[in-house]
């Protein structure tokens, strides 16, 4: 997303502790974006330069109109929300990007993190079963605890985290878009991994719903 016009940039800021703050858990800044890194576990695993093409070319014509969202770590930033729109930074060049600046822990983060990322079409099922599991594993959450977190229940946080523990031709198929999600769980009920295989080359070639599978 752009703004009409560029903002003006006299002392972008340079040192995160230095920073005035807006109110006691957020302020707005615009921060030279060398300060700035990717999050820890990013959402989207499958970021290229063709993807944020137009984004890159938009940017470059008139900046950034949506902040992004970011928390002070160890004298620099970490990116919570935005990071398609850091990247797109980068490829245009630009010094300095607008950013709201949150002290947050790390629950906090994820909380942010995913309400910026998972309600939005463009993530996979096999993009939030990666994150659903770095928070079990790293943030120590109950698969209750992350239905709870995105407002989702938990069988969708099950079902997703199931695409990880699918066979491998069973994912690629899944990952490249040639059958749905909603198939790919009637297939993975499959006990047969030949009968999964033939369903899944059938499916591929001639399109399947979740009905017909």
């Amino acid at each position: 997303m752009t703004m009409t016009a560029k903002p003006k940039i006299d002392n972008p800021i340079q040192d995160p502790e230095a920073q005035p703050e807006a109110t006691a858990e957020m302020s707005f800044q615009l921060i030279s974006l060398d300060l700035i890194d990717d999050p820890e576990q990013p959402i989207r695993f499958e970021m290229t330069e063709a993807s944020v093409e137009d984004l890159v070319l938009s940017i470059k014509q008139a900046g950034i109109i949506e902040p992004l969202v970011v928390k002070p770590t160890n004298g620099r930033y970490e990116v919570i929300a935005g990071h398609r729109r850091l990247f797109a930074s980068r490829l245009a060049k630009i010094p300095v990007v607008p950013c709201y600046i949150r002290k947050v822990n790390s629950e906090q983060t994820e909380m942010l993190k995913i309400h910026e990322n998972l309600f939005r079409s463009e993530i996979t099922p096999a993009e939030e079963a990666k994150h659903f599991s770095y928070l079990i594993e790293k943030q120590k959450m109950s698969p209750i605890k992350i239905a709870q977190l995105i407002s989702k229940s938990l069988s969708y946080v099950i079902d997703r985290l199931e695409i990880l523990n699918y066979p491998d031709f069973l994912s690629e198929a899944l990952h490249n878009k040639e059958i749905s999600f909603s198939v790919s769980r009637e297939f993975a009920r499959f006990t047969d991994l030949k009968q999964m295989r033939s369903a899944v080359y059938y499916a591929k070639r001639g399109g399947m719903t979740q009905e017909m599978a």
